[in-house]
């Protein structure tokens, strides 16, 4: 049955600078934006502490050090906002930002050949940046948009990092290509030059898998197995149902495992599918719902950036937080497995502005978690001394005991249970009811 899972006709401004993501360290950060649907990395020589000793490990990124992080974040983005300006976008991928001893910024553009990173043949047709349209940046190496007139997921390679999980992801899908698995591959994403950008497939869509399923579930991961393939996300809840058929629903997730590399194959088998199924279905058996998958969950919106500053810069770093809790999809799923129709129901939505201490900031979240024992949004907001502040369009996902955000570390990304799905997925056949993202 054909379906569009998402609504159509939105895409993003192409004349315009899109920030996608950003982080900071002591020594440099690094800004990702996109305009005309290609992307340029801003990366600053813009030294800030953040709070971190000299010699730091993870435990040292407490939530005062995030949140000098995040602060550091934007207040780098706001200078290079009043760069955009002098900054080609068909003739740059990268761009270095010094400052200088007396505080006046250098820019030095350049191109890097991150599609070098791709030892991938390609197999499918080829499918060039100007046909693609984007509607939105789902995470930092994957966006949702257009092509042909039908949605699409797109794996985009931005630097090295993002480029090899776009070649695993290609490998992943030409090793299941004839298994029926996954969804379709409609092409390879390559710039005006024939290099490599990315991947472009069928937009995910599907239902979480119910108990009824299980046997068509361990029938096709059986199936993938006998290929001598892994798909590591299965307790990451990416197994989904789409048109009465399995969905192993992330690629780069897929590994296939060569000939000289099988002696431990069942074992690793065991370990990476089995064990993660067991769970699955003993949680579904207690009635503990499984969370949403990321495609209908991690959704930033999204911030324009003017290559002329607004008024209402600087940004601040103060944090809002939104809570919401949802039902579980049980509360929506009939006896007759037939499609919900709606499949988030928004009880309370709360919004608090704390300051960046870290006693305030944590017992915040502790306050909000233990009321709805659901996700936490921390969004970052513009403060602007001449006008009423407005809520900013980033967001990011917080962190608590009771929820952690969903990152992309194959068989280490186990959700944490016990918590209600917050997801705009679409039924089995394909409706939709509603964009995560048009609850603020």
């Amino acid at each position: 049955m054909s379906a569009s899972p998402r609504p159509t006709g939105t895409t993003l401004p192409r004349d315009m600078f899109t920030f996608i993501c950003g982080t900071a360290l002591p020594d440099y950060t690094i800004h990702c934006l996109a305009k005309n649907g290609r992307t340029v990395v801003f990366q600053s020589n813009f030294k800030n502490s953040l709070g971190l000793p000299d010699t730091y490990g993870p435990e040292d990124f407490t939530v005062d050090v995030r949140l000098n992080t995040l602060a550091h974040v934007y207040e780098t983005l706001q200078s290079i906002q009043t760069l955009l300006n002098a900054i080609d976008v068909e003739n740059a991928n990268w761009v270095y930002v010094n400052r200088k001893p007396n505080g006046e910024l250098q820019l030095l553009p350049c191109r890097k050949p991150f599609y070098k990173m791709v030892k991938c043949p390609l197999w499918s047709q080829s499918i060039y940046e100007h046909e693609i349209e984007i509607s939105r940046w789902n995470d930092d190496c994957q966006a949702n948009g257009f092509w042909d007139g039908k949605p699409v997921d797109i794996w985009y390679g931005w630097d090295k990092n993002k480029m090899r999980i776009v070649n695993r992801a290609m490998e992943a899908a030409y090793a299941v290509r004839d298994l029926d698995l996954t969804y379709e591959v409609y092409g390879h994403l390559l710039d005006s030059d024939g290099h490599v950008l990315g991947l472009v497939t069928e937009a995910t869509w599907g239902r979480p898998v119910r108990l009824e399923d299980r046997i068509q579930v361990y029938e096709a991961i059986a199936k993938l197995q006998r290929h001598f393939c892994l798909f590591f996300s299965i307790g990451a809840d990416c197994v989904l149902i789409a048109g009465g058929k399995v969905r192993l629903a992330d690629l780069a997730s897929i590994e296939y495992v060569p000939a000289d590399d099988r002696h431990d194959f069942d074992r690793r088998a065991e370990k990476v599918h089995w064990g993660p199924l067991d769970d699955l279905f003993t949680d579904l058996e207690l009635g503990i719902p499984r969370m949403a998958h990321y495609q209908f969950t991690v959704t930033a919106p999204l911030l324009f950036l003017p290559t002329t500053p607004s008024p209402e810069r600087p940004i601040t770093a103060r944090v809002v937080v939104f809570a919401t809790l949802w039902k579980p999809y049980s509360a929506f799923d009939d006896d007759t497995g037939g499609d919900f129709k709606h499949p988030m129901d928004i009880n309370v939505v709360i919004s608090q502005k704390v300051n960046t201490s870290k006693a305030n900031f944590t017992s915040c979240l502790l306050r909000i978690s233990d009321l709805t024992r659901g996700w936490i949004l921390a969004r970052t907001s513009f403060k602007n001394p001449l006008r009423q502040e407005r809520p900013s369009i980033q967001s990011a996902h917080g962190t608590t005991t009771r929820s952690r955000p969903y990152t992309r570390k194959r068989a280490s990304n186990r959700r944490v249970r016990n918590l209600s799905p917050a997801s705009d997925c679409t039924s089995e056949s394909g409706s939709t009811s509603g964009r995560f993202e048009e609850i603020f």
